[in-house]
């Protein structure tokens, strides 16, 4: 059911879209990626080392680069044949696409993953080093809470290499 809700967009040719599961996991909601982990091979495997009695959990970026594989296999564009003459069966994702995301086992560059990050970019307002987002909530500093002390949080949910976000209040002025 998961794969059917994240690539009807896909073969509708919308392609991605911000309300998926996939791109809720690769903005850092917990709950989307806890879904992902449930539905992926890695959870199998989890499963198979928890019986050997230790608790580990895999990092969400190999969850979500186990689903990413997953998705795109089931995602695939179906053909009447082969070459350039065949037939669209069923639109999806291209087959060399595909080929590329198991090669590559599913991992996202940090530019694929800040092009896919969209909540960030939406409710973001700063994206960068500690130290420029940091400056950028010291101007803004009575905007916030004053129990708040820094501006910069480490964006989660992929190799993001010491990228650092800053979210406008919740409530309040944004």
């Amino acid at each position: 059911m998961s794969a059917y809700i994240d690539l009807n967009p896909v073969r509708a040719g919308l392609v991605q879209y911000r309300w998926c599961s996939y791109a809720e996991a690769l903005a850092g909601g917990r709950k989307a990626l806890l879904a992902l982990y449930t539905i992926t091979s890695e959870h199998r495997a989890h499963e198979r080392y928890q019986s050997g009695g230790s608790q580990r959990v895999p990092s969400a970026e190999k969850v979500l680069a186990g689903y990413r594989v997953w998705l795109f296999g089931q995602g695939e564009e179906v053909r009447d044949g082969h070459g350039s003459d065949s037939q669209v069966l069923r639109k999806g994702v291209k087959r060399e696409v595909v080929e590329q995301v198991r090669t590559e086992e599913g991992k996202l560059t940090l530019a694929e993953t800040l092009r896919h990050r969209v909540t960030y970019f939406t409710q973001g307002v700063a994206v960068g080093s500690r130290a420029f987002v940091d400056e950028f909530f010291a101007v803004r500093r009575e905007q916030f809470d004053p129990r708040r002390k820094r501006g910069a949080r480490p964006m989660k949910g992929g190799s993001f290499a010491g990228m650092f976000a800053f979210r406008a209040p919740r409530v309040g002025v944004v």
